[in-house]
């Protein structure tokens, strides 16, 4: 098995994660809730080729995706939590989907989009 860590160790750029919580309503309006940021290692992100773009829903192909990869745990939305987010060189995106599978039993594919103002 191909060690990616000894490949791309030298790409990896430093990130925030923050793990999304349930969050709660206030004056009717849906207010997500994030855990102090955690430092962790992501290769530096990429955008997402054609092919990506087209196994992505309809309505979701006009906004801003790109593509890392990261050995920490990171999760999407879920019933009763949010979807962590990831702060890299100042901008926030969110953990849209997860490979299905892990590279190297260490490495996480993560598409990730671009946070809009009102989220």
């Amino acid at each position: 098995m191909i060690d990616l860590l000894s490949y791309f160790g030298d790409e990896m750029v430093t990130a925030n994660l923050y793990k999304g919580d349930a969050g709660s309503y206030v004056n009717g309006e849906w207010i997500p809730d994030y855990d102090a940021p955690i430092p962790i290692s992501i290769i530096f992100p990429q955008p997402l080729n054609q092919k990506q773009l087209l196994q992505l829903p309809e309505g979701e192909r006009v906004q801003n995706f790109v593509q890392t990869w990261t050995t920490a745990d990171v999760e999407v939305r879920e019933l009763n939590r949010n979807t962590d987010a990831i702060e890299y060189n100042g901008e926030f995106f969110l953990c849209f989907q997860l490979g299905d599978r892990t590279f190297s039993g260490k490495f996480k594919h993560v598409i990730l989009r671009q946070r809009t103002a009102d989220e």
